[in-house]
């Protein structure tokens, strides 16, 4: 069964950094409830799916849905709409603003520092 969840909804837990996620999920400034797909046999896990620039929950509950095993839970928030620098500004589903696609290397790997099983 998959259900749109709505502002100000509980949802208890075992785990405490899971409870405070989805309390921030459905409590957060984001103007669309995230979808929720219920386990349909006893539950015994949670994914927490979070899409990429621009799609929405909605995208692909339909897809996890299928895929998933019965006793999952699966929670597809959608990101807040926001300017994406890298778009010019166009406003968009986005978890946080990109400004380049350029990947800064931080940490030098030195090939003679790896284990012998690395290599």
């Amino acid at each position: 069964m998959i259900r749109t969840g709505r502002k100000g909804t509980t949802t208890s837990t075992s785990t405490s950094k899971v409870t405070w996620l989805l309390f921030w999920l459905t409590n957060s400034s984001m103007s669309i409830a995230p979808v929720i797909i219920e386990a349909t046999a006893k539950h015994t896990s949670t994914l927490i799916f979070m899409h990429g620039l621009g799609d929405t929950g909605h995208g692909w509950s339909s897809a996890l849905a299928m895929i998933r095993p019965p006793s999952m839970k699966v929670i597809c928030p959608t990101a807040p709409t926001m300017p994406v620098s890298l778009n010019a500004g166009f406003r968009m589903p986005s978890w946080f603003d990109l400004r380049t696609l350029e990947f800064v290397r931080k940490t030098v790997i030195r090939p003679e520092k790896l284990s012998p099983v690395a290599k």
